[in-house]
């Protein structure tokens, strides 16, 4: 993952048209918020994961990282978090969030039918052993060690039901024990290899 982060094309969301809600001739339009757009601007962020203090270009338009971290769960997880919260099947959004845990959850998920993760309860890995089978190994340099990616497909049903897919890639540092995963929708694989290609510890 070496190319350089100001010439990556980063996926634009798509133009949202007014949605119908309701049944027959009566249904209502709601109006749809305006997607972010994500061009190649991007703005140095500071995050800290566990024990790993890191710097990291983020696209201008995902804003400033928030803490929405996991605590007293049984899967604990460390996480800053870019973009806006989801807020429906209409939301298209980009989303990326940098995650880290001291207990792997790899099976974290809701009891569904296939069983996959629904309604906030994603997986957490804390080792190369915690992941799936299938998975593809990144080139890599600078200061990871190894990056694996594999997609993660999720379900939200609150007062709708839709369904995303994740790209999730895991990454060792060298000489450190820390690991940490970046999960994204809505940017294309070009775009979060620029962004972990930008990543500095310390």
């Amino acid at each position: 993952m070496s190319r350089s982060l100001w010439l990556v094309p980063l996926l634009i969301a798509p133009a949202l048209a007014p949605v119908a809600v309701g049944c027959g001739n009566g249904a209502a339009e709601v109006a749809v918020s305006p997607p972010i757009e994500v061009s190649g601007q991007t703005q140095q962020q500071r995050i800290s994961l566990g024990g790993a203090e890191l710097t990291v270009e983020v696209p201008i338009g995902l804003g400033p990282p928030r803490d929405d971290s996991l605590t007293g769960t049984e899967c604990p997880t460390t996480r800053a978090t870019f973009g806006t919260l989801p807020s429906g099947s209409t939301d298209h959004d980009p989303k990326l969030f940098f995650g880290t845990t001291s207990r792997a959850c790899p099976d974290e998920r809701r009891p569904t039918e296939p069983a996959i993760p629904l309604n906030g309860s994603f997986p957490t890995w804390a080792s190369v052993a915690d992941l799936p089978p299938d998975r593809d190994e990144l080139a890599v340099d600078g200061p990871l060690e190894a990056a694996y990616r594999f997609s993660l497909p999720y379900t939200q049903c609150t007062n709708e039901c839709y369904e995303r897919t994740y790209d999730v890639v895991f990454v060792t540092l060298v000489g450190s024990d820390s690991t940490f995963w970046v999960q994204s929708t809505g940017l294309d694989a070009d775009a979060v290899d620029a962004i972990l290609d930008s990543l500095r510890v310390g």
